[in-house]
């Protein structure tokens, strides 16, 4: 008997996608068939318990057929409402689906349509799944550059810390000299009058 690729379990071979993690190994699915997989993963999902839904949220297929891709972000979206951010991994296939399906559908009118507002949909979705995101994370999907300002602060330390040592070494060296040339004096028989004496 076969066994999955994505978890190791015995594959079923009535079904298209892992009964147990939900990965779909074949390529070159229909569009009947991909509506399929989708009632698969539906299922799937409803008997899973919560700690291993991200797992099957990262194995879950991305449908290549519009009607599928609409469905499956609508499934995607549906769980970020449901578990909230506990469902970072359905947000992220979303995503992933979203990405997808604009690529795909470019000429497809009914997708031209829809993009923008599933796109609206992702960023809400975005909001409730990383609740505690900055505001350029829930809008652009990534993670607001701090490292600019940490980087001029560390340089800025960094130059007086340099300045600071440059100033100690060249304080020693002076007194350093100082001391040589009074030794030098000393060396030499110098009459100059030695102090301290």
């Amino acid at each position: 008997m076969d066994k999955c690729k994505g978890c190791g379990a015995p594959r079923d071979p009535s079904r298209i996608s892992c009964a147990f993690c939900g990965a779909v190994e074949r390529s070159g699915l229909g569009e009947a068939e991909e509506f399929r997989a989708l009632e698969e993963l539906r299922v799937l999902l409803e008997r899973t318990p919560a700690e291993r839904l991200p797992s099957v949220w990262q194995a879950a297929y991305v449908p290549r057929h519009w009607g599928p891709a609409a469905q499956a972000f609508g499934q995607a979206l549906q769980c970020v409402r449901d578990l909230g951010p506990a469902s970072r991994a359905a947000c992220s296939r979303a995503g992933a689906i979203l990405t997808g399906a604009a690529v795909m559908h470019l000429a497809n009118p009914a997708a031209a349509e829809a993009i923008p507002l599933m796109k609206e949909g992702l960023a809400r979705a975005h909001a409730v799944a990383y609740p505690a995101a900055p505001e350029p994370f829930r809008r652009f999907g990534r993670a607001p550059r701090l490292l600019p300002g940490v980087f001029r602060f560390v340089l800025r330390l960094l130059a007086v810390v340099f300045g600071f040592v440059l100033l100690l070494l060249l304080l020693l060296s002076l007194l350093g000299f100082g001391a040589l040339g009074h030794l030098k004096a000393l060396q030499l028989g110098s009459s100059a009058p030695i102090r301290g004496r």
